[in-house]
């Protein structure tokens, strides 16, 4: 019953309606989000690979073949799966993405190697710090581990693989007071 009213109190569509959104569902409560027609936040923060240079995209994907293909591949301990080789394209477009608007103009990221430049991929995880008020987050962190794992499998100098690890150790979280409780009480909960 509960949830019938709640679906009632979104309203109505059509000539005349308006659609009122309570801010939240009561418990047990599902309701179908039929709003596709707004991108998320990800999804407009992100350019598309149109607005990179055609070799930046092919480039990606090659290494992102390589990771499906290639289980004798030495750079990969196993073959990557399907999620894994998504959340790797969404996290280069993303990056593109951030130092394109961060200044670096997107005509010189021309592949990989030009998006894992340590000075460039500084300029890209410096404007998603910003764009994050300063604040770390895992997304940031987790993306800027991926950047030296990156330039290693494209066997770039130990100088610059260094430098990009050097940087996402910087930007490590700190988990939260709850996180760092939950570790404490889970391991002293097996002794």
């Amino acid at each position: 019953m509960r949830c019938s009213r709640f679906i009632d109190q979104l309203g109505a569509t059509g000539p005349g309606f308006r659609v009122m959104k309570p801010k939240k569902a009561p418990p047990g409560c599902v309701v179908a989000n039929n709003s596709s027609s707004t991108p998320s936040r990800r999804e407009r923060f992100s350019l598309p690979w149109s607005n990179f240079p055609p070799s930046l995209n092919a480039d990606v994907e090659t290494y992102l073949r390589r990771a499906t293909l290639n289980p004798s591949d030495s750079h990969f301990i196993r073959v990557q799966c399907p999620t894994t080789i998504e959340i790797r394209r969404w996290q280069l477009r993303y990056f593109a993405t951030a130092i394109a608007k961060s200044g670096i103009p997107a005509d010189t990221l021309v592949d990989l190697r030009a998006l894992l430049d340590p000075q460039v991929a500084a300029h890209g995880l410096k404007f998603l710090l910003d764009r994050n008020d300063g604040a770390l987050s895992t997304q940031i962190y987790n993306l800027a581990l991926f950047l030296g794992t990156l330039a290693d499998r494209l066997q770039m100098s130990h100088d610059e693989i260094i430098r990009l690890r050097r940087m996402a150790r910087k930007l490590r979280a700190v988990p939260s007071v709850s996180s760092r409780r939950k570790l404490v009480d889970a391991s002293t909960a097996c002794c």
